[in-house]
């Protein structure tokens, strides 16, 4: 058996790559936590593999890598509005807690007099 040609197992990984980037948007829209763990590295290989290539080879990965960029910078960009949507959440939780506190505090120290 002939081993697959290096263009296909390179189809290959952009197709799994993009399949990956897909399922963690989706998982982000539901408020799931999610692990970019390794992801860096899994396209920093795939750079690599395509630097390995002939100019005219390299040529026919251009609309790929361009897409699997926009899809990489879309989740990167929807991160941002998820941090941000999360900080408020979180200063919002602090400010009722230290208002509970108050009444709190000020609810026992009536009771004191």
């Amino acid at each position: 058996m002939t081993p697959p040609l290096p263009s296909r197992n390179l189809e290959q990984e952009f197709e799994r790559l993009q399949s990956m980037l897909e399922l963690l948007r989706k998982k982000m829209t539901k408020g799931a936590v999610i692990d970019l763990a390794g992801l860096d590295h899994e396209i920093a290989a795939l750079c690599q593999k395509l630097s390995t290539l002939p100019d005219d080879q390299q040529r026919l990965f251009k609309t790929q890598m361009t897409s699997l960029l926009s899809d990489v910078t879309q989740v990167s960009e929807e991160m941002k509005v998820e941090l941000g949507r999360l900080a408020q959440e979180i200063g919002s939780t602090s400010q009722r807690k230290k208002a509970v506190n108050a009444y709190s505090s000020a609810s026992l120290q009536g009771k004191k007099r």
